[in-house]
C-alpha cells in the first residue's frame, strides 16, 4: 500500500490531491525509510512546508546526514509566508535537520510571526550534536542567508558558535558576508566591542562580536583591531571562568585575528610568536610573516605545512595549498629547481589548477625553460590573471621595457577580482595585492618620465601611511622640481625606514634651500648607513655643506680622516673628496693669509688629483681647482714669499706637465692664465736670489701674445738663436712687434741690443697702436729700468683695453713695495686673468653619477 501511494503521489500534479495522498500515507501503520522520505520530498513537496511537515511522520528513522546533504545539494528554500499556525505536536516532531531547514526559511522571510520565531529558537536547537554535524558549506550557506536578510538571529548565532568547523579563518569571504549581516565597517567595530563585553548571554552574543571583529580586521586601523582582539581573548577567558565552559574554537579564532592585526601593522615577529594551532590558515599567515623575518624561518614554516599534510590532517584543497605555498616560498628565495619539482607534483594531482600552472611557469621562466608569453595565457576570470600581469610588469621593468610595464600593471589594476568559485580558497594566496601593483605601476610611470601623472595618483591613492607611498612620492616630487614636497615625503619615509641614497637626496634638497646645517646632518646620516658606495660621496657633500655654512675648519677635519682614502672607495669618489678638500684649503689660505700647513696640504692634494685623474672629463675640474688655489695664493705670495718657497716648483711642474693644450680642455684662455700664473710664481719665489731670472720670467709673461705666437717666441728663444729668429721674422713678416720682443729678451744678456729693441717696438707702435704694442714697449722700459716711461706705456695700453690683465700686472710691479696701489693693481690683474671663472664666484662640486639614475636603481 505504501509503495502504491508513493507511485501515485509521484504522478499527481494537483496540490490538493497530493495533500490527500500524503494524509493517507501518514495514517498507514507502515513507516517509510529515509530514501522514501527523500523521494517524497523531491517529487511532492516542491518547497511547501505544510506538506513537508506532514511527510515527517512517515519516517521510521531519519538518517540526518543524508537529508541534510539533500538540502544542501538541491538548495531548497522554504517560504513561510503561507504557513499557518502549526500545532504543538507537529512542532515537537521536528528533527534536527528539519530545524536547520526551517531556520533557513525563517531567515529568508522577514514577515514570520513571533510564535514561529519562538519555535525556531527552541531549546532543541541548542543541542551541540545537531550543530556538530553541520558541514562547513552549510555554515557558509547559513551566513550567506544571514547576509541576504541583513539580520543575524540568535538561533543562527547558536548554530555558528557551536560549529567547530565554521571557517572563521576564511576571513576574506567571511568578512565580506559579516559586513552585510552586521552593517558597515564602523558598525562591525562597535558590535565587536559591545557583544564581546556582554556576558549575560555569552554564546549568543560572542559570535556576533567575533564576526564584527573579523570584518573589522580587514577594514579598521590595525592597532584598533589588535586592541579588540586582545580584549576579546580576555573576555572569552572570563566567560569560561564564569559559566564553567570551554571555548577553544573561539579562542583559536581570536588568536588568528590577533595575528592578522599584528601582520597588518608589520609586527612580523609577533605573528610568528602567537600560539596558534597548526592549521593551514594559521600557517599561511605565519608563512607570509616569515618572508619579512628570515629565509630559514619561511622554509621552516613551509616544511611544517607539508608535514601536516603528510599526517592527513588537511583536505585535498588544503594539501594543494600547502604544496603551492611552499613552492612559492622556494621560488621567492631563488630555489627554483625545488620549486619546480613541488609545483609539477601538485600539477599532476590537480591538472585543472591555474595556480599550479602559474607557479610552475614562474620557476621555468627563472630557469630559462620557458618564455614570458605564458604570463598572458591565463583567462581573466582566474585568480592568477592579475598576478601574472603584475609579474609581467615587473619583468618588463627589470628589462627596461617601461611602456610594456605600464600597460601590464595598468591592466592588472583595472581587472576586478574574480567571482566566488570553488578554487577561491585554494588560490587566494596568489592574488596580487593591489598596493603592490599600484606602486609598481607608479614606478613604471616615473621611469617613463610621467612625473605629474605619478604624483596625481600618489596624492589620491589612500596609502599615505605606507613607506612605499612616501618613497615614490619623494621621487615624483624630486623629478617635478617640487623641493618642499620632496623634503616632506623624504622626512616621513626616513622616520620609518632607511633607504640607501634617500638621505643623500634629502641633503641635496636642503642644499638647494640653503639650509646647510640640515644638509650636513642628512649627508652624515647617509654616510653612517653602512653602504660603502655612498659613504665617501656623502662625507664629501657633508663637508661641502659645512663649507657653505662657513665652518671651514670642521669641514677640513671631516675630510682629513685617514679612513676616507681607502681603495674600496673608488677613483671617482676619491677624486671628488680631493676636489672638495682643495676648495676648503683654498678658502682657508685666502682667509688666514696662507698658513704653511694649509698651503702644503693643498699642493699635495692637487698633485694627487692630477696623478689619479679618472678620465679627461675630470681633468677640467682638476685644472679649475688648481687655478682657484693659485688665485688665492697670489696675494699671499706677494706679501710673504717664505711660506711659498718650497711649493713653487711643484706648482710649476703641475701647470706645465698636466694642463693640456686648449683643444683638449675648456679653452685657450684657461690654459694661458695657468701658464702665466705658474711662471710668475716661480719668479716670485726666487727673485731675491736671482733678479735676472725673475726679470726673464716676468718678461715671458708680459711679452706673451696669443697662443700660437707665444709658441713661436718660446721655440726660437729656446734654440739660442734669437738673432736668427729676429732676422727671420723681420724678413718674412716685417713683424716689428715680434722682433722688438725678441730683442728685449736679448737685452738681459746683451745690453747692446737695447737700441734695436727700442727701434723695433717704436716702429710697431707707429704701425699699429693697440694694447699689445704698448704692453711690449712698457716691458722694454721695465727691463731697462726706465719706470716712468714703462708706467706711461702700460697706462696707454689700458686706454685701449681697461680689462687687460697684463697691463695691470705691469703697473703692480712698477709700484713700490709699500704702496697700496701695488696690491690693488695686482689683485685687478689676478681677477681679470680669467674673467669667466673668478676665484670666489664658483666652487666645483662632485657627484658620482647622475642623480636620477642613482635613485631609480635603488627602487
Amino acid at each position: 500500500m505504501l509503495q502504491t501511494l508513493c507511485i501515485l503521489l509521484a504522478k499527481t500534479v494537483e496540490k490538493e490531491k497530493k495533500e490527500k495522498i500524503i494524509d493517507k500515507l501518514v495514517q498507514l501503520p507502515e513507516k517509510a525509510s529515509t530514501e522514501v522520505v527523500l523521494g517524497i520530498y523531491r517529487t511532492a513537496c516542491e518547497g511547501d512546508t505544510r506538506l513537508l511537515l506532514k511527510t515527517i511522520k512517515i519516517a521510521e528513522t531519519l538518517e540526518e546526514e543524508k537529508i541534510h546533504r539533500e538540502i544542501n545539494t538541491r538548495k531548497y528554500t522554504v517560504s513561510l509566508n503561507k504557513l499557518p499556525t502549526l500545532e504543538r505536536e507537529v512542532r515537537e516532531t521536528l528533527t534536527n535537520c528539519f530545524q536547520v531547514l526551517e531556520l533557513y526559511s525563517a531567515l529568508l522571510d522577514r514577515n514570520i510571526d513571533d510564535e514561529t520565531r519562538r519555535v525556531f529558537s527552541c531549546r532543541k536547537i541548542e543541542k551541540t550534536d545537531m550543530c556538530g554535524s553541520m558541514s562547513e558549506e552549510s555554515a557558509k550557506d547559513l551566513l550567506r542567508l544571514c547576509a541576504k536578510m541583513r539580520s543575524f538571529s540568535p538561533a543562527a548565532s547558536e548554530i555558528l558558535i557551536n560549529t567547530t568547523d565554521f571557517p572563521l579563518h576564511d576571513t576574506e569571504e567571511t568578512a565580506r558576508m559579516a559586513r552585510k549581516v552586521l552593517g558597515g565597517k564602523e558598525v562591525c567595530s562597535i558590535l565587536a566591542k559591545n557583544h564581546i563585553d556582554d556576558l549575560k548571554t555569552p554564546k549568543r552574543t560572542l559570535l556576533s562580536g567575533l564576526l564584527g571583529l573579523v570584518s573589522a580586521s580587514h577594514t579598521t586601523e590595525p592597532n584598533t583591531c589588535y586592541s579588540l582582539a586582545e580584549h576579546a581573548l580576555d573576555r572569552i577567558g572570563k566567560v569560561e571562568d564564569k559559566y564553567h565552559v570551554q571555548l577553544p574554537t573561539q579562542k583559536e579564532h581570536v588568536r588568528y585575528l590577533l595575528a592578522l592585526a599584528a601582520y597588518r601593522k608589520n609586527s612580523f615577529d609577533e605573528v610568528l610568536n602567537i600560539p596558534m594551532r597548526q592549521t593551514p590558515h594559521g600557517l599561511l599567515l605565519q608563512q607570509k610573516a616569515s618572508f619579512a623575518v628570515s629565509k630559514e624561518r619561511a622554509l621552516q614554516t613551509g616544511r611544517a605545512l607539508l608535514e601536516s599534510s603528510a599526517k592527513d590532517t588537511l583536505c585535498p584543497e588544503e594539501l594543494l595549498t600547502a604544496r603551492l605555498l611552499h613552492a612559492h616560498t622556494l621560488y621567492m628565495f631563488g630555489i627554483y629547481e625545488q620549486a619546480l619539482d613541488l609545483g609539477e607534483e601538485a600539477l599532476l594531482l590537480h591538472p585543472e589548477s591555474h595556480a599550479c600552472r602559474y607557479i610552475v611557469g614562474l620557476a621555468k621562466l627563472r630557469l630559462g625553460k620557458t618564455d614570458p608569453a605564458f604570463l598572458y595565457s591565463f583567462p581573466p576570470e582566474t585568480p592568477p590573471f592579475r598576478d601574472a600581469l603584475y609579474t609581467a610588469g615587473n619583468l618588463a621593468i627589470e628589462r627596461g621595457d617601461y611602456p610594456r610595464a605600464k600597460t601590464c600593471l595598468a591592466q592588472a589594476l583595472g581587472t576586478p577580482p574574480p567571482e566566488e568559485h570553488e578554487e577561491m580558497l585554494l588560490e587566494r594566496f596568489f592574488y596580487v595585492e593591489r598596493e603592490a601593483a599600484h606602486f609598481a605601476y607608479i614606478d613604471a610611470l616615473l621611469r617613463l618620465g610621467e612625473h605629474a601623472e605619478a604624483g596625481n595618483l600618489l596624492a589620491n591613492d589612500g596609502f599615505s601611511s605606507h613607506t612605499e607611498h612616501h618613497r615614490l612620492a619623494a621621487l615624483a616630487a624630486h623629478f617635478s622640481g617640487d623641493t618642499d614636497r620632496c623634503i616632506f615625503h623624504l622626512s616621513a619615509l626616513l622616520r620609518k625606514k632607511h633607504f640607501p641614497g634617500f638621505y643623500f637626496l634629502l641633503g641635496t634638497k636642503y642644499t638647494q634651500l640653503q639650509k646647510h646645517t640640515c644638509a650636513h646632518r642628512a649627508f652624515l646620516s647617509e654616510a653612517e648607513s653602512g653602504r660603502e658606495t655612498l659613504r665617501l660621496p656623502a662625507i664629501t657633500h657633508a663637508a661641502k655643506a659645512l663649507r657653505l655654512a662657513g665652518d671651514l675648519h670642521k669641514a677640513h677635519d671631516l675630510l682629513a680622516a685617514p679612513s676616507n682614502e681607502t681603495p674600496v672607495a673608488g677613483k671617482e669618489a676619491l677624486f671628488g673628496l680631493w676636489a672638495e678638500k682643495t676648495n676648503i684649503l683654498t678658502l682657508l689660505c685666502w682667509k688666514e693669509n696662507g698658513r704653511e700647513e694649509h698651503i702644503r696640504e693643498a699642493v699635495d692634494t692637487l698633485e694627487k688629483m692630477f696623478k689619479n685623474t679618472p678620465d679627461g672629463s675630470f681633468r677640467e675640474i682638476a685644472t679649475d681647482c688648481l687655478l682657484d688655489f693659485l688665485r688665492a695664493a697670489l696675494p699671499v705670495a706677494a706679501q710673504s714669499h717664505t711660506a711659498f718657497s718650497g711649493v713653487f716648483p711643484v706648482l710649476r711642474t703641475i701647470a706645465q706637465k698636466h694642463i693640456e693644450p686648449p683643444d683638449e680642455i675648456a679653452g685657450e684662455e684657461t690654459f694661458l692664465s695657468a701658464r702665466k700664473i705658474a711662471i710668475w710664481l716661480l719668479g716670485a719665489s726666487s727673485h731675491k736670489k736671482s733678479p735676472r731670472k725673475t726679470l726673464q720670467c716676468f718678461l715671458d709673461v708680459l711679452l706673451a701674445q696669443p697662443y700660437k705666437e707665444e709658441n713661436d717666441i718660446t721655440r726660437f728663444v729656446s734654440t739660442k738663436t734669437p738673432l736668427l729668429a729676429t732676422r727671420l721674422f723681420n724678413e718674412q713678416t716685417h713683424d716689428w712687434l715680434l722682433c722688438g720682443q725678441i730683442y728685449t729678451l736679448l737685452c738681459l744678456t746683451r745690453p747692446s741690443h737695447r737700441r734695436l729693441a727700442l727701434h723695433c717696438l717704436v716702429r710697431a707702435v707707429e704701425q699699429e697702436s693697440n694694447e699689445h704694442t704698448w704692453n711690449s714697449l712698457g716691458a722694454f722700459y721695465f727691463a731697462t729700468g726706465t719706470k716712468n716711461e714703462a708706467r706711461k706705456c702700460f697706462g696707454a695700453a689700458l686706454e685701449h683695453n681697461s680689462e687687460n690683465s697684463l697691463s695691470w700686472l705691469g703697473l703692480s710691479f712698477l709700484a713700490d713695495e709699500k704702496d697700496p696701489e701695488k696690491r690693488r693693481c695686482f689683485l685687478q690683474a689676478v681677477l681679470l686673468c680669467d674673467k669667466k671663472t673668478p676665484m670666489l664666484s664658483r666652487k666645483y662640486t662632485y657627484s658620482p653619477q647622475d642623480t636620477k639614475e642613482v635613485l631609480l636603481k635603488m627602487v
